[in-house]
């Protein structure tokens, strides 16, 4: 049974809060088909508001910009200055613990026993990898229901604390064998990486002939290109929110699914698994009786399924 520690890891780096001095490099092409057609939607100074209050954690170099363009070929948008790779490990080294809410662990369950279904093996048969782990919550789920699980975060206290809670812990994806692996879960990540592309394209070679590949990206909102337009009007309490999904030098992907779904064709096929897994696996009686059986066994009459309660 894995063992929760008593205390959550401590960062190991300076508080991200403490006014960090970052570097960056610009991207001139779209990082997730590679058009250099592009439209500038922003061109913002870092140093004026709302943009100076905004990312007040960071100090930018001098006349850094926050550019966001807006791929002419995909839609996808990006901003042109991402930061250096020693600047991103620094933030999320000191990524700060959080619980994982109830409603998340559900999802968890649900979504992994559509990759049971799918797959139609023993659990112990599926080999997967949760790339961008967090505090391991889904690999903890994942171990519960028998799957041969391993995670990976960019995050050393992150990974620190999944092996202390008995998650088997890989230090970079060059550890596993291509080819070895079932389902990669790719959840909320590729919206942070300076080339997306690439990343995705290392993890598929991971892949076995008929795996699967999870991504999971914020939506991009409608307005949000009018919302970049117009960044002078809003204020420094208004960016975290009304620009979430392009956050500067954060989230500096913004993703729409019709270009998730083509620009992979060439190595992945886009595949739909999720409920049609549950009808058409083993029976098309299954997803009745998943959804059914709590509530047949909670008040049907005469069914023994009985909670009690120490008085």
């Amino acid at each position: 049974m894995s063992r929760t520690p008593e205390t959550p890891p401590e960062p190991s780096a300076p508080a991200w809060g403490s006014r960090t001095v970052v570097t960056t490099c610009r991207r001139e092409r779209c990082p997730w088909c590679g058009s250099p057609e592009k439209t500038t939607l922003c061109d913002h100074a870092f140093d004026q508001e709302p943009l100076r209050s905004a990312v007040k954690e960071m100090i930018p170099p001098p006349g850094l910009r926050f550019r966001v363009h807006e791929c002419g070929r995909c839609r996808t948008l990006y901003q042109e200055a991402v930061l250096e790779e020693d600047v991103t490990s620094d933030y999320y080294e000191t990524w700060p613990y959080e619980e994982t809410p109830l409603e998340f662990t559900l999802f968890y369950v649900q979504e992994l026993l559509m990759v049971l279904a799918h797959f139609d093996r023993p659990a112990r048969e599926i080999r997967v990898l949760d790339y961008g782990m967090g505090w391991g919550r889904f690999c903890q789920v994942a171990a519960t229901l028998g799957l041969d699980v391993c995670g990976y975060d960019l995050n050393r206290n992150m990974r620190e604390h999944g092996r202390s809670l008995g998650i088997r812990v890989i230090e970079r994806p060059d550890d596993l064998e291509p080819g070895s692996l079932d389902f990669i879960n790719l959840e909320q990540v590729l919206e942070h990486v300076s080339s997306p592309r690439e990343l995705v394209g290392t993890l598929s070679l991971l892949l076995k002939r008929g795996g699967i590949l999870k991504i999971s990206v914020p939506s991009r909102p409608l307005g949000i290109a009018s919302r970049l337009q117009r960044i002078g009007t809003l204020s420094a309490a208004e960016v975290p929110t009304r620009l979430m999904e392009i956050f500067p030098l954060i989230h500096v992907n913004c993703f729409n699914r019709q270009a998730l779904k083509t620009v992979l064709s060439d190595t992945l096929a886009y595949q739909r698994i999720h409920l049609n897994s549950l009808f058409f696996v083993r029976g098309r009686g299954l997803l009745p009786r998943v959804l059914g059986r709590p509530i047949f066994k909670n008040y049907a009459p005469g069914a023994n399924y009985l909670f009690f309660e120490k008085r």
